[in-house]
């Protein structure tokens, strides 16, 4: 036995000594193959979106089209807002720059125009473009791949969102696939067509590099938009607003609307899940319903009283307050909650919120996760269904009541409460809710140092429920001012809460 065993192994290993030493290694790429084939997949994506894509030209006044340039491209820090240059330099800049090449369009109207790009979404005609392009547009024209001229009708537009649908009487027109933007992942090829500076069917690629770009675009340049847009570093100019973003597939995952400076790589696209749910009421009611809640919300992130309520996360959006008769209002939503997900999905800031929201339909009923906290106890965390709304057009908003003059107290807070009689409920607008009604207010006291006024019903304190005076002096006196008093509120029948503290 030992001596099979080792002429096995001697064999073993003269097989191995006489194999060719390069049998087991594979044969490299022929030079540029994997260049080649990304090159190949670049030209199919372009070759697949671009029949969709359209160049837009608007006649629009002059004065509109400075706004709108400015908005949208002139943005904060860009070196090249004209203040910024001195008038000897603009005039050499203005003799170095070459003479624009003629446009196509054989008859070039003398009342100024703007050019911006579309996509087509339908066969049947329509066209998803920027509010923006086409904003105080008194004609607008657009041209397809093939060349042809189309006079185009509004069909609709959202200004929150950035979003218009136009639509064209046309033949065999291609309609773009829409991608899963939801789904994208930073880092991914992104691609961009349009016509920047009047250059149609430009193409140009980068990447994904961010998503979400919600909050941080409303507190810097759009407070009322709504959208979490995706960020790219494909080169996006003036005249790609309304252009597809792809995938390297050929799927439209965005529409390019905004740049932070030209030359910067920071571009900025509306996602396709937006574009297909507002398309589709603009198509079929000619303008958008947005679902409502009825909260005024802050992200926890920015709001230090509530983040000692709930120092386990720095995720989720604060209810500030309730609006009278909004949808919320009929739930158990309460005044201080955190709201960390919307039917499962996470929310880390007001704005992510506020999309969910938008993206669902005003008859929806929604689930909401939220945490709700006491002073030192933790967290509890709730599942609470709200039935959505349809926003109103023009909310009642409502100056906030006074009451009478202030007089000193002794009370912790420098306030007089007295029971909420039907009279004081009458004169203060308030609701039917059990509580004290704040009938003066000490102007050196602590609570005029946070604006709690007269006329405002206390409900709740440490969220211990108050139904009497003597039900506030309890709570009151075993509240502790130094870590913060959570008082619960109604004003002119809008829930709401405040915080309380002193001072060191």
């Amino acid at each position: 036995m030992p001596s099979i065993r080792t002429s096995s192994v001697v064999a073993f290993l003269a097989a191995l000594t006489s194999a060719p030493s390069h049998a087991a290694q594979p044969a490299p790429p022929a030079p540029g193959t994997l260049a080649r084939q990304l090159e190949a997949d670049f030209v199919a994506a372009f070759e697949k979106v671009a029949p969709s894509v359209v160049v837009i030209e608007v006649e629009k006044p002059e004065d509109e089209r400075d706004v709108v340039w400015r908005m949208f491209f002139d943005a904060p820090g860009d070196e090249r807002q004209d203040d910024a240059r001195e008038p000897e330099k603009k005039k050499q800049e203005k003799d170095e720059l070459p003479p624009p090449k003629p446009h196509r369009s054989p008859q070039r109207q003398e009342a100024p125009q703007n050019q911006g790009s579309g996509t087509i979404i339908r066969a049947d005609g329509y066209i998803v473009t920027n509010h923006h392009v086409i904003e105080g547009a008194t004609k607008i024209w657009v041209y397809l791949r093939d060349g042809s001229r189309h006079e185009a009708t509004l069909i609709g537009s959202e200004p929150q969102a950035d979003l218009a649908v136009i639509k064209v009487e046309a033949d065999k027109l291609v309609p773009a696939k829409l991608g899963d933007a939801s789904s994208a992942r930073v880092g991914q090829w992104t691609i961009a067509v349009g016509a920047p500076f009047q250059l149609e069917y430009s193409y140009s690629v980068g990447w994904l590099s961010g998503k979400k770009r919600g909050e941080s675009m409303k507190q810097q340049f759009m407070p009322s938009h709504y959208v979490q847009y995706l960020q790219t570093t494909a080169p996006i100019n003036p005249g790609n607003s309304g252009g597809p973003l792809c995938n390297i597939d050929g799927e439209v995952i965005g529409i390019n609307t905004l740049i932070r400076g030209i030359g910067t790589s920071v571009g900025f696209a509306i996602p396709a899940d937006l574009i297909a749910s507002i398309s589709q009421q603009l198509i079929e009611n000619g303008a958008v319903t947005r679902p409502w809640l009825g909260i005024q919300i802050r992200s926890v992130r920015n709001h230090p009283e509530a983040a000692s309520y709930y120092p386990a996360t720095y995720q989720g959006v604060v209810v500030e307050s309730i609006e009278p008769g909004a949808p919320a209002a009929d739930s158990d939503i309460k005044p201080f909650d955190l709201i960390t997900a919307v039917d499962g999905v996470p929310v880390a800031s007001s704005s992510d919120l506020i999309y969910e929201i938008v993206r669902k339909r005003a008859d929806q009923q929604v689930q909401l996760t939220v945490l709700r906290g006491r002073p030192g106890e933790t967290a509890q965390e709730f599942k609470i269904k709200v039935q959505l709304g349809a926003m109103p057009r023009d909310p009642d908003t409502k100056t906030a009541a006074r009451g009478p003059a202030p007089r000193k107290d002794k009370d912790p807070l420098g306030i007089r409460v007295e029971a909420a009689t039907q009279e004081l409920r009458e004169r203060f607008e308030l609701s039917d809710a059990p509580g004290v009604v704040v009938t003066e207010v000490d102007e050196d006291g602590l609570a005029a140092e946070f604006d709690l006024g007269v006329g405002t019903l206390i409900t709740a304190i440490d969220r211990q429920p108050i139904a009497s005076p003597e039900d506030y002096q309890q709570r009151i006196k075993a509240a502790d001012l130094g870590k913060g008093a959570l008082l619960f509120l109604v004003r002119e029948k809008r829930q709401s809460y405040l915080v309380i503290r002193k001072g060191e």
